[in-house]
């Protein structure tokens, strides 16, 4: 039988997992290795069903309540995006690079010796570069407003009990 301080962190453990955390973060939370989280997980796996059971019944019953878990998951889909976001502008950022030097390399050529590269292709290559930039943009926007998105929320979402609501500052300034 597990001693008292034990079963408290048992218990944390368990509610950090039915919050979203993952076994390494309850782990580091809690003082204890990864796999000790899994054994505990494993053993108090009734202990999360009934955490489980009691939020569907809470959301069941008013449909504005939304649970942490799926507040976090929809944080993490939200931040998956914008990494991809990221990706998707620094990866285009080197195809713009490397067509803007095939774009220059041709101008060279045309410029050097009209005969040896037709001026049709100066065009296209504009083009391509010029879509290219566009999609880094939008890419990069994307990124930078769900930063910005992100940064009004704050890191962690702020459980307010009824009857304690905040009051904006400005609202107590006046």
């Amino acid at each position: 039988m597990p001693r008292p301080k034990q079963e408290k962190n048992i218990a944390k453990a368990i509610r950090l997992l039915h919050a979203g955390k993952s076994p390494k973060e309850v782990a580091t939370l809690c003082n204890v290795s990864q796999r000790t989280v899994q054994r505990w997980a494993q053993e108090r796996q009734l202990d999360l069903q009934a955490l489980e059971s009691q939020e569907k019944a809470l959301v069941e019953s008013d449909p504005v309540v939304l649970s942490v878990t799926h507040v976090r998951a929809q944080v993490r889909e939200i931040l998956d995006y914008r990494d991809a976001q990221r990706s998707f502008a620094i990866e285009m950022g080197l195809v713009v690079q490397k067509a803007t030097g095939v774009l220059l390399k041709a101008v060279e050529k045309l410029e050097q010796n009209p005969d040896e590269i037709s001026a049709r292709t100066i065009p296209q290559l504009m083009r391509a570069v010029s879509d290219c930039s566009e999609k880094i943009s939008s890419a990069w926007s994307r990124a930078t407003g769900l930063d910005d998105l992100l940064e009004q929320l704050g890191n962690e979402p702020q459980i307010i009990e009824p009857g304690s609501e905040e009051v904006p500052e400005s609202a107590t300034a006046q």
